[in-house]
């Protein structure tokens, strides 16, 4: 291709969004004329359309179109933000995973803002619900939890355990049973009845409350779950039982009090970690875990199917199994059951397959599958319900996601049968829903088991009955209070300080008198010290009088005769340190605490508790002196030192020498004395004796000369 004809073609590449129904698919307009034009690695030239095409139709151009992506939901893995938004929900590739941007929520296919608890709403929609979508409500305007939930920390709602031998997390989800109920091996338990109650155990570890299950690998379609059972038949009051309870979840209550601490979970950058509106966000949660929970999450979910058969056996409105259902789809697949008018939406976020027109009149009327092509664009995909048909392929709808050519609603989304649920089926709300007491992933298409404080974790979701804590990515993975707060062993709840050690963005969000905020905390302000959860003058402060000064030992002096301030000072004979006045030693052994008592005698406090020189001191006049050898440089006399005679040394010309008189043996440790010779070592007459001599001559011949000179 001529370089023309290549500058027209990138002119005319464009990436746009086909909007059909709720849905949509980024297609890229990518002309071609052979393969020769498509240059992305995967792509090829459709010479019915003369476009490059990636070879599937859940796989998109990269950003820089080198390449074709498989596309991801949220929470799956990716590269480029693109393979996040096959059907547009505004996630983006963070860390390596689909994700929304911080403040906002996955919930019905789009990454949306969720108001926290005592905030605005129109419907349930607009309210954060943690790790529980039944938990919230939307009630006159007003999020609150829903009924049968209470507010357990910052934007969490816990459910009621409102039996005995209930599930539960922690002590106050048992609250309603009265003050001796607890929560002892995730069953809420009375204390008074661990030790004698028959077939009651509290164990340490995390006890598994539902029946045994034997999962048979294999098609679904041939194989269906076997569940063991125990021989006892359900009575009508178990029956009874899981019937008020479901009631219960659906039914609100007045709208609890306004509640603006909404810590650790409004925005998260799905390591972590959330935070509440007032306060910043410390982002410790990651979407997707890594393989021993991916691992964990496909055991969850057989567990899941399976205990809801037995769940549902009880009820009165059981549901069909797996099987069943699909014989009775296969021999009246033109028959659909709809929804009652109590689950038919006109809202277009929340339509289902009932509400929706379907494509029954395609040239291929046989059953679809996710991926499958169609012709009609906007309606539902024959045979595939929750579908929709997008640029002539069967797609999901938004709060729906394939798997194994289904599709399968999200948890809490609307659903027809337990056949659209990879979980458990609710009768009463008709949706898709965790089993009792886990907790829904972020993704939401995966459940995950409770567990107790001290216990491994692999997800945040698990920390989240324990207040601001997190699962901290170190092996062993345990659940862990959030960097500015601290554990509550009695309430079991990770919580921020208030006053000095709260978080803090301003000196403004430090009330305590004489505090400020340093570091994101509210600590006293310099020269003050805490007590009692006050800020007090300390070493340094200003002050008038001696009473003021808090630390002992301290008075309010001024540090010279000059200064006009006056402030609190450690009294004579004492050191600061840090905030106290400590006395100093007076002589080597004398007892310390800190080396800043033994600063005076140059020395330190050793791990006996005693001033003493280091291995690199020697004592000399009381104190400690640094130790210089014969030969090394020096400052002063005080500093050269050997073993053996030291008052021998000297420092001479800034170099530790052995004094005059005295020479170094020949290791170079010792000064050894130098005892004089009668003669000097050449034999010859000293100087010393010469002149004397001459001296002596000299006087004889003046004295002779002048008796001489007097006699004649």
């Amino acid at each position: 291709m001529s370089n023309l004809k290549w500058i027209l073609t990138l002119g005319v590449l464009c990436v746009v969004l086909h909007p059909h129904g709720e849905g949509g698919v980024s297609a890229v307009f990518w002309p071609c004329e052979s393969e020769a034009d498509c240059t992305a690695d995967g792509s090829s030239c459709d010479s019915a359309t003369g476009r490059c095409e990636c070879p599937s139709f859940d796989a998109v151009f990269s950003a820089d179109f080198t390449r074709c992506l498989t596309t991801s939901l949220i929470g799956d893995t990716c590269d480029d933000t693109v393979q996040c938004n096959l059907m547009p929900t505004g996630a983006n590739c963070k860390a390596g995973v689909c994700d929304c941007a911080d403040g906002q929520t996955y919930l019905r296919g789009k990454c949306r803002p969720l108001n926290g608890l005592g905030e605005s709403c129109d419907t349930d929609l607009d309210c954060f619900f943690g790790y529980d979508r039944a938990s919230v409500s939307c009630q006159q305007n007003v999020c609150g939890c829903a009924n049968g939930y209470y507010n357990r920390y910052g934007n969490i709602c816990r459910r009621k355990s409102m039996e005995e031998n209930d599930a539960c997390v922690v002590n106050e989800d048992c609250d309603a049973l009265g003050a001796g109920a607890e929560c002892v091996g995730l069953v809420c338990t009375y204390v008074d009845e661990i030790g004698t109650t028959p077939g009651t155990e509290a164990t340490s570890g995390d006890t598994d409350t539902t029946p045994t299950i034997n999962d048979n690998d294999g098609d679904d379609d041939d194989t269906t779950e076997a569940i063991t059972e125990t021989t006892e038949e359900p009575t009508a009051e178990t029956s009874s039982f899981f019937r008020r309870q479901l009631t219960k979840a659906f039914v609100h209550a007045p709208p609890p009090p306004t509640h603006v601490d909404a810590a650790a979970q409004v925005s998260f950058s799905l390591t972590n970690g959330e935070t509440e509106a007032l306060i910043s966000p410390r982002s410790h949660e990651i979407a997707v875990q890594t393989s021993i929970e991916k691992y964990e999450l496909r055991d969850l979910k057989d567990l899941g199917r399976s205990v809801r058969n037995v769940a549902t056996a009880t009820t009165s409105t059981s549901t069909s199994s797996r099987s069943r259902s699909r014989s009775r789809r296969n021999s009246t697949h033109n028959y659909r059951r709809r929804l009652p008018a109590l689950f038919r939406f006109d809202d277009e976020d929340i339509k289902t397959y009932s509400t929706l027109g379907s494509s029954r009149d395609d040239e291929d009327a046989e059953e679809k599958k996710y991926g499958s092509s169609c012709t009609e664009n906007g309606k539902i995909c024959t045979g595939l319900p929750h579908s929709i048909c997008t640029n002539k392929v069967c797609l999901c709808r938004q709060g729906y996601y394939a798997r194994n050519g289904k599709c399968f609603a999200e948890l809490g989304e609307i659903a027809e049968s337990t056949d659209e649920c990879e979980y458990e089926f609710d009768e009463l709300s008709k949706s898709c829903v965790c089993q009792k007491n886990y907790f829904y992933e972020r993704d939401l298409r995966n459940c995950r088991k409770p567990i107790q404080y001290h216990l491994s974790c692999t997800s945040n979701s698990q920390c989240s009955p324990f207040g601001a804590s997190y699962c901290h990515p170190e092996i062993p993975r345990r659940c862990t209070c959030e960097e500015y707060a601290l554990y509550d062993a009695i309430k079991q709840l990770c919580e921020y300080k208030h006053g000095l050690g709260a978080e803090c963005d301003s000196n403004d969000a430090c009330p305590v008198d004489h505090s400020v905020c340093s570091n994101r905390l509210c600590v006293c302000m310099d020269n003050y010290m805490e007590k009692d959860e006050t800020c007090v003058r300390g070493i340094g402060a200003e002050c008038s009088e001696d009473d003021e000064c808090i630390p002992d030992n301290t008075a309010c002096t001024s540090k010279d005769s000059e200064e006009q301030t006056r402030s609190c000072q450690c009294r004579k004979g004492y050191v600061h340190f840090k905030d106290q006045c400590l006395q100093e030693a007076e002589e080597l052994e004398d007892e310390c605490i800190e080396d800043e008592q033994c600063k005076p005698l140059l020395a330190s406090c050793s791990v006996e508790g005693k001033c003493a020189c280091s291995d690199e001191q020697h004592e000399k006049n009381g104190v400690c002196e640094t130790k210089r050898e014969l030969g090394e440089s020096c400052t002063k006399a005080t500093e050269c030192h050997i073993e053996k005679d030291p008052e021998n040394v000297e420092c001479r010309n800034s170099v530790c020498q052995c004094k005059f008189g005295y020479q170094t043996n020949t290791d170079q440790k010792q000064c050894i004395r130098v005892m004089p010779n009668k003669k000097n070592s050449s034999g010859r007459p000293s100087a010393l004796k010469i002149i004397t001599f001459m001296l002596i001559g000299s006087a004889f011949l003046i004295t002779s000369a002048a008796i001489k000179q007097a006699y004649y």
